[in-house]
């Protein structure tokens, strides 16, 4: 039981900063320019998105990311990092977005450049 708990606390800790804040486009921006500039150029992320991106969602592009990249440090940024870096793709990607937006938000949008259409709201639907 005692384990339990533990386990149950360390879990929401380390969770809490992906759901404390929303995701920033600028945020995003400034972790692409350090982090990614290496072998992506921001206009590519358009035609990324164009080509295996249509009708899927930010939830499955944040997935793709954090999974992926960094290629040379995968999973080396935090949650709340590869939410705006998600942010930022999308907005450069010609997917109308806010500066700012929750993580519920980002992850629930259905990828359509130039026309952001949110789906069903669910909750647990955060990596």
């Amino acid at each position: 039981m005692r384990n339990s708990i533990f386990i149950l606390l360390i879990t929401l800790v380390f969770m809490s900063p992906a759901f404390g804040q929303d995701a920033s486009v600028e945020r995003g921006r400034v972790i692409f320019e350090a982090d990614c500039t290496r072998c992506h150029i921001p206009v590519e992320m358009n035609g990324q998105l164009l080509a295996n991106r249509i009708e899927r969602t930010g939830q499955e592009l944040y997935d793709q990311i954090r999974q992926t990249m960094p290629a040379e440090t995968l999973g080396s940024l935090s949650n709340p990092q590869y939410l705006d870096l998600t942010a930022y793709i999308l907005s450069v990607g010609n997917v109308e977005i806010a500066d700012e937006i929750s993580p519920a938000d980002l992850t629930a949008l259905r990828i359509n450049p130039e026309e952001a259409v949110a789906i069903e709201d669910d909750p647990g639907n955060f990596a």
